[in-house]
């Protein structure tokens, strides 16, 4: 089983990659685009959401679901969730 999980490990980051640079590759707050891991995928409308962009297994899905998003690396994520930066408009 540990080749199966190292497989799907392969394949969620795969995508990812593809994902991140389908949205810029880099956080719409400070510009951060040194690690792909540390970006996350934010809903802009938390309504419009469908999926949990990094557990969809179909690229074409993942991409339909990023692009309801921006990409924020870690720390912009959560400061934006404590009120602490704005999203550029």
């Amino acid at each position: 089983m540990k080749c199966v999980a190292e497989y799907n490990k392969r394949y969620a980051n795969s995508i990812k990659i593809r994902l991140v640079d389908a949205l810029g590759g880099k956080c719409v707050v400070c510009g951060y685009d040194k690690c792909r891991q540390a970006l996350d995928f934010h809903h802009l409308d938390p309504k419009a959401k469908e999926y949990n962009v990094n557990t969809i297994r179909s690229f074409e899905k993942a991409l339909k679901e990023a692009k309801k998003c921006v990409l924020l690396c870690a720390n912009c994520h959560r400061e934006f969730h404590a009120g602490l930066v704005e999203l550029p408009t």
